[in-house]
Protein backbone atom coordinates (compact mmCIF):
# COMPACT_ATOMS: atom_id res chain seq x y z
CA UNK A 1 0.00 0.00 0.00
CA UNK A 2 1.24 3.45 -0.82
CA UNK A 3 1.65 5.81 2.11
CA UNK A 4 1.32 9.49 2.89
CA UNK A 5 3.08 10.91 5.95
CA UNK A 6 1.92 13.98 7.88
CA UNK A 7 3.71 15.97 10.58
CA UNK A 8 1.21 17.95 12.66
CA UNK A 9 2.66 21.42 13.30
CA UNK A 10 0.63 22.53 16.28
CA UNK A 11 0.70 19.48 18.53
CA UNK A 12 3.84 17.86 17.15
CA UNK A 13 1.94 14.57 16.61
CA UNK A 14 3.08 12.25 13.84
CA UNK A 15 0.24 10.58 11.94
CA UNK A 16 0.06 7.95 9.19
CA UNK A 17 -2.69 7.96 6.60
CA UNK A 18 -3.31 5.93 3.44
CA UNK A 19 -2.99 7.35 -0.05
CA UNK A 20 -3.69 5.81 -3.44
CA UNK A 21 -1.68 7.80 -5.99
CA UNK A 22 1.87 8.35 -4.71
CA UNK A 23 3.95 8.55 -1.55
CA UNK A 24 4.18 11.92 0.11
CA UNK A 25 5.43 13.50 3.30
CA UNK A 26 4.03 16.74 4.65
CA UNK A 27 6.20 18.72 7.02
CA UNK A 28 5.94 22.07 8.74
CA UNK A 29 7.24 25.02 6.76
CA UNK A 30 9.51 27.66 8.20
CA UNK A 31 7.78 30.61 9.87
CA UNK A 32 6.99 33.18 7.15
CA UNK A 33 9.36 36.16 7.05
CA UNK A 34 8.04 39.65 7.78
CA UNK A 35 6.22 41.19 4.82
CA UNK A 36 8.60 44.16 4.80
CA UNK A 37 11.65 41.90 4.47
CA UNK A 38 11.05 38.89 2.17
CA UNK A 39 14.64 37.70 2.67
CA UNK A 40 14.57 37.32 6.44
CA UNK A 41 16.58 35.48 9.07
CA UNK A 42 16.33 34.11 12.59
CA UNK A 43 19.14 34.01 15.16
CA UNK A 44 19.16 30.98 17.44
CA UNK A 45 18.98 32.08 21.07
CA UNK A 46 19.84 30.13 24.19
CA UNK A 47 16.97 27.78 24.98
CA UNK A 48 15.63 27.56 21.43
CA UNK A 49 15.57 24.32 19.46
CA UNK A 50 15.81 22.98 15.93
CA UNK A 51 13.47 20.23 14.77
CA UNK A 52 14.84 18.50 11.66
CA UNK A 53 12.72 16.13 9.59
CA UNK A 54 14.50 13.89 7.08
CA UNK A 55 12.51 11.58 4.76
CA UNK A 56 13.73 7.97 4.48
CA UNK A 57 13.71 5.93 1.29
CA UNK A 58 13.99 2.20 0.58
CA UNK A 59 17.64 2.34 -0.36
CA UNK A 60 18.47 3.53 3.16
CA UNK A 61 19.76 6.86 1.93
CA UNK A 62 18.41 10.31 2.76
CA UNK A 63 16.86 12.72 0.30
CA UNK A 64 17.08 10.36 -2.70
CA UNK A 65 14.82 11.44 -5.54
CA UNK A 66 12.79 13.80 -3.35
CA UNK A 67 10.97 16.81 -4.72
CA UNK A 68 8.69 19.51 -3.34
CA UNK A 69 5.22 18.84 -4.69
CA UNK A 70 3.20 21.75 -3.36
CA UNK A 71 2.73 23.95 -0.30
CA UNK A 72 -0.47 24.77 1.53
CA UNK A 73 -0.62 27.02 4.57
CA UNK A 74 1.72 25.70 7.27
CA UNK A 75 2.80 22.53 5.44
CA UNK A 76 4.92 21.59 2.46
CA UNK A 77 4.31 18.29 0.64
CA UNK A 78 7.32 16.29 -0.56
CA UNK A 79 7.03 13.28 -2.87
CA UNK A 80 9.26 10.28 -3.54
CA UNK A 81 8.55 7.00 -5.26
CA UNK A 82 10.41 4.95 -2.63
CA UNK A 83 9.49 6.86 0.56
CA UNK A 84 9.20 4.53 3.57
CA UNK A 85 9.23 6.87 6.59
CA UNK A 86 11.10 9.71 8.23
CA UNK A 87 13.42 10.72 11.06
CA UNK A 88 12.76 13.66 13.35
CA UNK A 89 15.69 14.91 15.42
CA UNK A 90 15.74 17.69 18.02
CA UNK A 91 18.69 19.94 18.86
CA UNK A 92 18.92 22.47 21.68
CA UNK A 93 20.78 25.78 21.43
CA UNK A 94 22.87 26.16 24.58
CA UNK A 95 25.25 28.92 25.58
CA UNK A 96 25.97 31.91 27.77
CA UNK A 97 24.57 35.41 27.87
CA UNK A 98 26.70 36.78 25.04
CA UNK A 99 24.43 35.43 22.31
CA UNK A 100 26.76 32.64 21.24
CA UNK A 101 25.28 29.14 21.28
CA UNK A 102 26.20 25.59 20.38
CA UNK A 103 23.81 22.89 19.18
CA UNK A 104 23.35 19.85 21.41
CA UNK A 105 21.47 16.71 20.37
CA UNK A 106 18.37 16.14 22.53
CA UNK A 107 16.33 13.31 21.02
CA UNK A 108 15.25 11.64 17.80
CA UNK A 109 12.50 9.37 16.53
CA UNK A 110 12.23 7.20 13.44
CA UNK A 111 8.83 6.39 11.95
CA UNK A 112 8.36 3.47 9.54
CA UNK A 113 5.20 1.55 8.68
CA UNK A 114 3.22 3.49 11.24
CA UNK A 115 5.61 2.60 14.08
CA UNK A 116 7.68 5.28 15.86
CA UNK A 117 10.88 4.27 17.68
CA UNK A 118 13.14 6.53 19.75
CA UNK A 119 16.76 6.79 18.63
CA UNK A 120 19.35 6.92 21.46
CA UNK A 121 21.98 8.64 19.31
CA UNK A 122 21.86 11.48 16.83
CA UNK A 123 20.95 10.20 13.34
CA UNK A 124 23.17 11.01 10.40
CA UNK A 125 22.01 14.19 8.69
CA UNK A 126 22.48 14.89 4.97
CA UNK A 127 24.14 18.21 5.86
CA UNK A 128 26.47 19.33 8.68
CA UNK A 129 25.55 21.46 11.67
CA UNK A 130 27.80 24.03 13.37
CA UNK A 131 29.97 22.34 15.99
CA UNK A 132 31.47 25.41 17.69
CA UNK A 133 29.95 27.90 20.10
CA UNK A 134 29.12 30.75 17.72
CA UNK A 135 26.41 33.13 16.63
CA UNK A 136 24.10 30.87 14.61
CA UNK A 137 21.59 32.23 12.10
CA UNK A 138 18.99 30.71 9.78
CA UNK A 139 18.70 32.76 6.60
CA UNK A 140 15.44 32.37 4.67
CA UNK A 141 15.59 33.18 0.97
CA UNK A 142 12.75 33.58 -1.51
CA UNK A 143 12.88 30.94 -4.24
CA UNK A 144 13.08 32.34 -7.75
CA UNK A 145 13.44 28.97 -9.49
CA UNK A 146 13.40 25.28 -8.59
CA UNK A 147 17.22 25.32 -8.39
CA UNK A 148 17.23 27.95 -5.63
CA UNK A 149 17.59 27.19 -1.94
CA UNK A 150 15.10 28.01 0.80
CA UNK A 151 17.31 28.16 3.89
CA UNK A 152 20.97 28.55 4.82
CA UNK A 153 22.47 27.80 8.23
CA UNK A 154 25.22 30.32 8.97
CA UNK A 155 27.53 30.65 11.98
CA UNK A 156 30.33 33.05 12.85
CA UNK A 157 32.51 33.90 15.83
CA UNK A 158 31.48 37.56 15.94
CA UNK A 159 28.19 39.33 15.30
CA UNK A 160 29.87 41.75 12.88
CA UNK A 161 31.16 38.85 10.79
CA UNK A 162 27.70 37.27 10.80
CA UNK A 163 26.03 40.49 9.66
CA UNK A 164 28.57 41.02 6.89
CA UNK A 165 28.24 37.48 5.60
CA UNK A 166 24.44 37.64 5.69
CA UNK A 167 24.63 40.55 3.27
CA UNK A 168 27.04 38.62 1.06
CA UNK A 169 24.96 35.44 0.86
CA UNK A 170 21.84 37.42 0.00
CA UNK A 171 23.67 39.11 -2.86
CA UNK A 172 25.45 35.97 -4.04
CA UNK A 173 24.21 32.60 -2.70
CA UNK A 174 27.28 30.87 -4.16
CA UNK A 175 29.46 32.23 -1.35
CA UNK A 176 27.73 29.87 1.12
CA UNK A 177 30.36 27.35 2.18
CA UNK A 178 32.37 26.33 5.22
CA UNK A 179 35.58 28.34 5.54
CA UNK A 180 38.03 29.12 8.35
CA UNK A 181 35.94 31.98 9.74
CA UNK A 182 32.40 31.28 8.51
CA UNK A 183 30.15 28.23 8.60
CA UNK A 184 27.48 28.19 5.88
CA UNK A 185 25.48 25.27 4.45
CA UNK A 186 22.27 25.08 2.45
CA UNK A 187 19.49 22.87 3.79
CA UNK A 188 18.88 20.35 1.00
CA UNK A 189 15.54 20.36 -0.79
CA UNK A 190 13.17 17.88 0.82
CA UNK A 191 14.50 18.41 4.36
CA UNK A 192 12.35 20.35 6.85
CA UNK A 193 14.18 22.44 9.47
CA UNK A 194 11.86 24.17 11.93
CA UNK A 195 13.19 26.55 14.61
CA UNK A 196 11.35 26.49 17.93
CA UNK A 197 11.94 29.64 20.01
CA UNK A 198 12.04 29.34 23.83
CA UNK A 199 8.61 31.01 24.15
CA UNK A 200 7.09 28.42 21.81
CA UNK A 201 8.59 25.52 23.76
CA UNK A 202 6.87 26.67 26.93
CA UNK A 203 3.40 26.41 25.35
Amino acid sequence: MLRSFLLSVGAGILCLTAACSHKQIQASKRPPPPAADPNSYLDLARGSRLRILVPLVKAGEHNLGLSSAQSNGATVTISAANLIGYEVSHYSAEGGGDGKVHLTFVSAETTKDGQTVSDPVAPHLPFPLPKKTQFIRLIFLIRVSESDHNMAIVAAGTRNALEAFTTQVRQNPRVCQVTAGIFCVWVPEGIAVRPEPPSELKN
